[in-house]
């Protein structure tokens, strides 16, 4: 494994621990340890780094070894906010491997250090999936604030994808179930597509976001997941009659599918493929090994409510996934620590800023 020493960090023991930085695009061996490391994550593998380098973020890993074996780290991306300095973000770690909690305690402490290393002006973590008390107890005792703003989703629906179409069809709302037959009467086809079906998803993708209120990524950055993600992610058009009018890019990571983005046209509604689409995203996921379909993202509130036995009836984006008989999880919230007076303004500002969409979304590299 290759590593680079990052500015100012030097050589460094923490808590018997050696601590190196790789600031390479790829690391293979690196992506091999997330997949092997409990609560490991697409958004923490250099695959992911790739992705995320078309839209202006710069990836290195904080990487903890006990002699030649690496036993925890964790992935941060950076983004220059001109002309003032460099935001980090890390989703979904630190990491240590299977039966080395003793490891997470060097990698918080040596994630501060190298954030100090790089003058970042703030940088947000979000822990692993089920992580241990340890990693939220030490971020509190080092100056770590639970944060307004997630870095990825702190709540979403998973949905048992091991299952026969009978079962998974059992397992939906009657109201859900209908839908999707009407879609499979109705003539509904997929299709799995490359990069020659990125401009037919990018158009479905910008008419959902006129609907929903959201600026989408540019064509380029679906492309870049199907293109880093060989072999683990797939693109689904559904097509009426050849003609293509709803979509979604998923990913494959351990047991589960992502489903990254779903898009519909607008067109055919009465055939109801909002709903078909993610009928054959369960069914791919199914196929190609996997045992779960999530699908990246539902109100933390919501699932809060669901999981405490108090909620009413969910809406929206919310009640339309619930449907497919899916379980809600709730995901570890995101921690702030800020290292400069910008940092520390920023992060006052940052729920009103957030509100005005423009600025938010040309900030995480939504704007082309």
């Amino acid at each position: 494994m290759s590593h680079a020493t990052s500015r100012g960090l030097g050589k460094r023991a923490i808590a018997g621990f050696q601590i190196t930085v790789d600031h390479s695009l790829v690391n293979g061996d690196w992506d091999q340890f997330v997949a092997s490391a409990p609560g490991g994550s697409h958004l923490q593998t250099s695959t992911w780094a790739q992705v995320k380098s078309r839209s202006g973020w710069r990836p290195f890993r904080v990487l903890v070894t006990e002699g030649e074996d690496l036993v925890g780290g964790c992935q941060m991306l950076l983004r220059r906010l001109k002309p003032i300095g460099d935001v980090g973000y890390v989703a979904r770690g630190p990491l240590a491997a299977y039966g080395r909690p003793d490891a997470l305690t060097a990698i918080v402490e040596a994630v501060l250090v190298v954030a100090r290393a790089q003058r970042l002006l703030i940088a947000k973590l979000q822990p692993a999936e089920h992580c241990s008390l340890t990693v939220t107890d030490r971020l509190r005792a080092e100056g770590w604030h639970e944060s307004d703003m997630t870095v990825s989703p702190s709540a979403t629906i998973r949905v048992n994808s091991a299952k026969t179409d009978d079962e998974l069809l059992a397992a939906m709302s009657s109201g859900m179930r209908r839908d999707v037959r009407i879609g499979i009467r109705g003539g509904l086809r997929v299709r799995v597509r490359n990069e020659d079906g990125i401009d037919a998803f990018a158009e479905q993708v910008a008419a959902t976001g006129g609907r929903q209120g959201f600026t989408p990524y540019p064509g380029e950055y679906y492309a870049a997941v199907l293109d880093a993600f060989q072999g683990r992610a797939a693109l689904l058009l559904v097509e009426h009659e050849g003609r293509p009018i709803a979509g979604s890019l998923l990913v494959g990571f351990g047991d589960t599918v992502t489903c990254k983005m779903a898009a519909w046209s607008g067109l055919e509604a009465k055939l109801c493929p909002s709903a078909f689409v993610h009928w054959e995203g369960l069914r791919w996921a199914r196929d190609h090994g996997y045992r779960s379909y999530d699908f990246d993202g539902m109100s933390r509130q919501v699932a809060e409510s669901l999981q405490g036995g108090t909620a009413g009836s969910p809406s929206g984006v919310d009640a339309f996934k619930l449907r497919f008989g899916g379980t809600p999880v709730l995901l570890p919230q995101t921690y702030d620590r800020n290292f400069h007076l910008v940092g520390a303004i920023g992060q006052r500002l940052a729920p009103h800023v957030m509100r005005h969409k423009a600025i938010a979304q040309s900030l995480i590299g939504r704007r082309a």
